[in-house]
């Protein structure tokens, strides 16, 4: 299979042809339509109001339960962006979504993180007058909603393994992406680093951006043909037998700089990690693709220093301040890594197995803990004894095995700062923790 390199509609020319933002008719609501967003109010507000969680999923659950064709008129005469992957898609929507609001627009948006189908119908409700939406979908789910929003441009990030009870390996996720954009043929921009993305891509027209960092972590097979994909770290290209390759590259991210077509710009980024700077250069090529790349865009994207609740921190009972971040795969957890390896900060491990962490902790065995030695770790979360089992494994001393994350770090030494790494659900219940000690 060969992949296309051809370039596509990217010059200056291009932001001549901008797309026009116009707003969504509300008119085009039902009664319907009306009646059901109320009640999914109503449902959302009891929803918060009994501590269960933020309300946007059942909110949006409801509206769809009375009306179920409601997200087709909620998308109607508005113009949309997707960004969907494994990691980095809440973060590239709030950048995306600052940008075009410093430029003027009403975006409607999913910042919270709720990204199945009944958050997108409810990012849409919250903000009806809206004149683009920017919403972040789930890797698993994008095929479930293309048909219905016919997005003006969709920014895929990087594929790697994720609830793997769920989703399965990443070529089923591929697959999925694969099939529907056959389908649906969508305008895309998306990295030329993840040999799992440019097979679902396939020959399709896409916007390449090569980023810094190399992504065969979840690519060591050719999702095309299974052999194995040959790489050359030192030329930044890889390939397979059967004919998928790399393709050419139209912008190319390094450091904190991002070449495009028309210029080369600035994608440092408030938030901390090196990683983020590769989401910047996603987020600014769809600034460039749709017209709108601005320098009070740009200005506005960087400053985006807080992604939903991410990162935060809570306070032990010592006094000490414990930094807490989500790291709910092998990917994002080797980014943590790599910013701990600077430090000689202690570690939690916390991982629990509740439906939104995945059933399955194997993927433990594919994040190399040996990078923390020699520094104290503590096993937490409802599966803190297989945590254990991996740490000890990786030659480290697990000094604390306790279910509390919270607990866990105010157990470890207090000679050195304390980073948590939690799960989905280890995250939130964190937050929760933090936010009855601010009360």
């Amino acid at each position: 299979m060969t992949i296309s390199t051809a370039t596509p509609r990217w010059t200056r020319a291009s932001t001549t042809t901008r797309p026009k933002f116009t707003p969504v008719t509300t008119s085009a609501l039902t009664l319907r339509d009306r009646v059901a967003i109320h009640i999914g109010w109503v449902a959302g507000f009891t929803a918060r109001r009994l501590r269960r969680g933020q309300g946007v999923q059942i909110a949006g659950r409801v509206i769809e339960l009375i009306s179920p064709t409601i997200l087709e008129r909620l998308a109607a005469n508005r113009s949309i962006v997707l960004v969907s992957a494994t990691n980095g898609k809440t973060t590239i929507t709030a950048m995306l979504s600052q940008a075009l609001v410093a430029n003027g627009h009403a975006v409607a948006t999913n910042t919270t993180g709720a990204n199945l189908r009944q958050g997108v119908v409810q990012a849409f409700v919250a903000d009806l007058d809206a004149t683009i939406a920017v919403l972040e979908i789930d890797e698993a789910a994008l095929n479930q909603t293309l048909d219905v929003l016919q997005p003006t441009l969709i920014v895929l990030g990087e594929l790697s393994r994720d609830q793997l009870d769920r989703h399965h390996e990443v070529r089923a996720v591929a697959l999925r992406w694969k099939t529907t954009f056959a389908r649906t043929r969508p305008p895309i921009i998306a990295p030329s680093n993840d040999p799992n993305v440019v097979w679902s891509v396939g020959d399709l027209p896409a916007t390449w951006i090569d980023l810094e960092a190399t992504s065969t972590l979840d690519a060591a097979s050719c999702p095309e043909c299974t052999r194995l994909i040959h790489e050359d770290k030192a030329a930044r290209d890889w390939w397979c037998e059967c004919g998928l390759r790399r393709p050419q590259a139209v912008g190319f991210q390094r450091g904190a700089e991002v070449a495009l077509a028309t210029g080369t710009f600035d994608c440092s980024s408030s938030l901390l990690g090196p990683w983020q700077r590769a989401n910047a250069a996603l987020a600014i090529a769809a600034l460039e693709q749709l017209g709108e790349n601005t320098e009070r865009a740009r200005a506005a994207l960087r400053a985006v220093n807080r992604v939903g609740e991410r990162p935060t921190a809570l306070q032990l009972a010592d006094g000490r301040s414990a930094r807490f971040v989500m790291t709910k795969n092998p990917a994002s957890w080797i980014v943590l890594l790599d910013e701990l390896a600077s430090t000689k900060d202690s570690v939690v491990v916390s991982q629990n197995d509740e439906s939104p962490d995945g059933r399955d902790p194997s993927w433990l065995w594919d994040v190399p803990f040996e990078r923390l030695a020699p520094r104290a770790v503590a096993a937490s979360g409802s599966r803190a004894l297989d945590v254990a089992t991996r740490l000890e494994a990786a030659g480290l001393e697990v000094v604390v095995v306790e279910a509390d994350a919270r607990k866990a770090a105010a157990l470890l030494p207090n000679e050195a700062a304390v980073v948590i790494g939690a799960s989905y659900s280890a995250f939130h219940q964190l937050i929760e923790k933090r936010d009855s000690v601010r009360g």
